[in-house]
């Protein structure tokens, strides 16, 4: 290691080689360079999102010319500096952020972050530069014909990148913004709107574990690895290593803990279910490893009541999270569809078991700040927790785990089974549940299915891109769905479907997912309720694709079954 007489002498010989040029600023404590674009009447600045989405295609592989504004001028977008590949992670890539989003560019230089370091604000001359998707990923780079892929996007000569970019102002790792994930269900949407969102953004994981930690290392030596990174609500993400990076070797980290890194986005194959891949920074991208982060919604610091009425009216897709607040009455006899105050029964004299209704404060009476939970029959939390039973409940405090969804098409918790771990009741000691058949968790494979909890907890929003392709589920079948509502029986008409669930007596659509039984297949013959009336309560397993399903969480083109035991009473 040199001594220090010899770093400022070395030092001081490079201060005298620099000049004005941009291309020779490498010291943040000399005179931060200005971008001359910006003041340039020939530029015209816009959003990195924007620029997205102008330029998007559905396809994976493809690539465009970026032109001029409609009054011939350039356009241009700035954004900080979020990646780094000095540590060997990140591969002839640089990713820049404003507050709309965040691009990937592909340059075929190596060691970039000698000069242009995080926290470093660029300005990119974009036109005349190539826009496209690399596998998936949206990116600027080079023009490809590839046999296999046809038009992509690849490495951009290193000298043309540097003609389309100007440093402005000198780096400030403050300016790097990093975003925090509270529901990693957020990623298995892969509509053009979210892939643009998401795709390249600098994110943080709280309270997540590696599938491996404490017994694999991150990487092989000179090989591209995938290790698993379970979220905090079950949500599965690769997090990929370079065999060339200075980390590859270590110990992944044992338990829970924080982690940082860029999204990336790759149609492909995946291990997890989902497109998405993390790639870390460095080896401080993981941090707080058995002291992690608790975030909104974990038990220790659930949603209120407000909060979670904010999200759910903003759209967002939120799953297994802990929602508190005040019990303040529950739904009104004969009520299907909650729209005023008098639909509401608030205060202790309620008339039904079956729901309870929540807010932020004990005297609130405003349905519309107001969340609803049915009560699963059976369920230590109906047994527990009804106000028809236990009138004592009222303006008492109860915390609940569940998705944020619509419940009698008002604000609603959803996917809560009614089970004691899944509720905490002021001042009420709940018993734990007696074991059930249908509550042991699998992996979906044939020899331990899914059960019906977890593909709930899933929580599928769309009805055509599967959340899981080709797993098993098992469950008790209970019923079927028609004209917009399940029905706990069997069936003269509906063949198309059945509705299964944990326990072979449920009776509320919360507790259920929805098959589709597929015209002209054997599980159709075997399992529709209309000519098979006698598998009602027999327990069953199923083949398929986790999807939306009339309404509910769903199974679609199940492939194959299992039928096991006989019906069971109810």
């Amino acid at each position: 290691m040199r001594n220090l007489k010899t770093y400022l002498s070395a030092l001081f010989m490079g201060a005298l080689a620099l000049t004005a040029c941009q291309d020779d600023f490498d010291d943040p404590a000399l005179s931060a360079p200005e971008s001359t674009w910006l003041t340039d009447q020939n530029y015209e600045l816009t959003t990195i999102r924007e620029v997205k989405t102008t330029y998007w295609k559905d396809a994976d592989n493809y690539y465009a010319t970026i032109g001029t504004t409609p009054e011939g001028k350039h356009i241009m977008v700035k954004g900080v500096i979020t990646s780094s590949d000095a540590s060997g992670n990140i591969y002839k890539s640089m990713v820049i952020q404003d507050e709309t989003g965040s691009l990937s560019m592909s340059i075929n230089a190596n060691s970039m972050n000698g000069k242009y370091r995080r926290g470093q604000e660029l300005v990119i001359d974009l036109t005349g530069m190539t826009i496209g998707k690399y596998s998936g990923l949206e990116q600027l780079g080079a023009p490809e014909e590839s046999a296999q892929y046809g038009q992509q996007t690849t490495f951009m000569p290193y000298e043309q990148f540097q003609l389309h970019a100007q440093m402005n102002g000198a780096p400030d790792l403050a300016a790097v913004d990093t975003v925090t994930v509270a529901r990693g269900a957020d990623l298995l949407s892969t509509t053009p709107a979210d892939l643009i969102k998401w795709q390249s953004q600098l994110v943080r994981f709280n309270n997540c574990s590696f599938a491996d930690g404490g017994m694999e290392p991150f990487g092989v030596y000179q090989e591209n690895t995938n290790r698993i990174l379970t979220l905090e609500d079950g949500t599965q993400i690769n997090v990929r290593t370079s065999g060339y990076s200075n980390f590859y070797a270590d110990m992944l980290p044992k338990g829970h803990g924080d982690v940082v890194g860029i999204l990336g986005y790759y149609a492909g194959s995946s291990d997890t279910g989902n497109q998405w891949q993390l790639t870390l920074i460095d080896r401080h991208g993981c941090m707080n490893f058995g002291n992690p982060t608790m975030g909104p919604g974990s038990p220790e610091n659930p949603y209120s009541v407000d909060e979670a009425i904010a999200l759910e009216a903003d759209g967002s897709t939120v799953t297994q999270v802990w929602t508190t607040g005040y019990i303040v009455g529950a739904v009104a006899p004969g009520v299907t569809s909650v729209t005023a105050n008098d639909q509401i029964q608030f205060g202790k004299d309620v008339e039904l078991p079956t729901t309870l209704v929540i807010a932020s404060s004990a005297d609130c009476r405003d349905y519309t700040r107001c969340i609803v939970i049915e009560l699963p029959q059976g369920s230590r939390l109906r047994e527990y927790g009804n106000l028809v039973d236990h009138p004592e409940n009222l303006g008492k405090t109860i915390s609940l785990k569940g998705n944020l969804n619509k419940v009698y098409d008002t604000y609603g918790i959803t996917g809560n089974q009614g089970r004691a771990s899944e509720f905490v009741l002021e001042g009420v000691e709940v018993p734990e549940d007696p074991d059930q058949p249908g509550t042991e968790e699998g992996d979906g494979t044939e020899a331990k299915p899914y059960n019906v909890a977890q593909v709930i907890a899933m929580n599928p929003s769309s009805t055509t891109d599967a959340v899981q392709s080709n797993v098993w589920v098992k469950g008790y079948i209970v019923g079927y769905y028609a004209d917009y509502a399940p029905h706990f029986e069997v069936s003269t008409t509906q063949r198309a479907n059945i509705l299964i669930a944990a326990t072979p007596t449920a009776s509320a659509a919360a507790e259920c997912v929805c098959i589709q039984l597929v015209a002209q297949t054997d599980a159709r013959n075997a399992l529709n309720l209309v000519d098979n009336p006698g598998v009602l309560g027999m327990e069953v397993s199923v083949l398929g694709d986790v999807m939306k399903y009339n309404t509910l969480p769903g199974i679609k083109n199940t492939s194959s079954y299992k039928l096991s035991g006989d019906p069971v009473p109810p």
